[in-house]
């Protein structure tokens, strides 16, 4: 029996035939004129392995039974962001436990998954459970940050991608007692900040606040916010930013800018930036202030 070796290179892929020279050579035959197609039954698929990016990297498999190995950011725990305050409402929680169970946005997740992922971290609590329906439709409605994908099944809308890591990298958010709140200054203080403007953007913002004497408080912020973004290529924004913008437009400052901040976030105008007392304009804000 002649013994016949026989290595093949095709791209990346590297093959080697060893043994009965005849037997060999029929392989090599069958590679040429099927591919792989009549060797694919003797071939025993590879057992999926994660290789994480680093200790800190919580894979897929860490929240949910899902295989897929490919994580491209370092999200926390879910745990950690209920403990550190950055879900603070149950539609928030709702949201972020979906965006974890789809595979950080990749994939579709089930609303039964959804509800017994609540269940499961002890979440399930009375107003969760009345208010889950309404939650998810504010969700896919109003926030436009998920999608319904078939009967009680949702994807993560490209909105919602951004909304999410705004939540979870967001600044933790300290909870103190109420005997031990101090009383909210109402003389909130503003300062000019060098936005690097030139003489070209100070035009700019008069003309665009020009004949726009019906805009309420909340409007000229959520439009000033807009500005900033279209203009400066920046989406963060807080008080003393808006404040500086409205005044090179030579607007008037003479209401809280920082409440005005609130209540657009309350309508969903802005989401909340990283940092405490930043705001980032969102794509609802941005539809409110386009018939301007």
């Amino acid at each position: 029996m002649t013994e016949f070796k026989l290595k093949i290179n095709i791209g990346d892929a590297s093959i080697e035939l060893e043994g009965d020279g005849v037997l060999v050579k029929e392989i090599f035959k069958d590679l040429k004129e099927t591919g792989l197609g009549n060797l694919s039954a003797n071939i025993q698929p590879l057992k999926k392995e994660c290789i994480p990016i680093s200790n800190d990297v919580i894979e897929p498999n860490d929240f949910s039974e899902n295989e897929s190995c490919v994580v491209s950011e370092k999200f926390p725990p879910i745990k950690d962001l209920i403990i550190q305050g950055k879900l603070s409402n149950e539609q928030d929680k709702l949201f972020v436990i979906s965006f974890y169970l789809s595979n950080y946005g990749r994939d579709v997740v089930i609303e039964d998954s959804i509800r017994d992922k609540f269940k499961e971290m002890n979440l399930w609590t009375k107003t969760a459970s009345s208010n889950f329906k309404t939650n998810l439709k504010k969700l896919i409605g109003d926030k436009k940050v998920l999608s319904s994908y078939g009967e009680n099944s949702y994807s993560i809308t490209q909105c919602g991608q951004e909304y999410a890591k705004t939540l979870i990298f967001a600044e933790s958010v300290k909870t103190e007692s109420r005997k031990n709140k101090t009383i909210k200054n109402v003389n909130t203080k503003y300062e000019l900040v060098d936005l690097g403007l030139n003489e070209e953007d100070k035009k700019n913002i008069i003309d665009l606040f020009s004949n726009k004497e019906n805009l309420n408080n909340l409007e000229k912020t959520v439009m000033a916010a807009n500005w900033y973004k279209t203009k400066k290529n920046n989406n963060t924004v807080n008080k003393d930013i808006v404040y500086s913008i409205l005044k090179n437009g030579n607007v008037s400052t003479a209401f809280s800018i920082q409440d005005a901040l609130n209540n657009a976030k309350k309508k969903n105008y802005f989401w909340k930036g990283q940092n405490k007392g930043e705001f980032q304009i969102s794509h609802i804000g941005e539809e409110l202030i386009s018939k301007y």
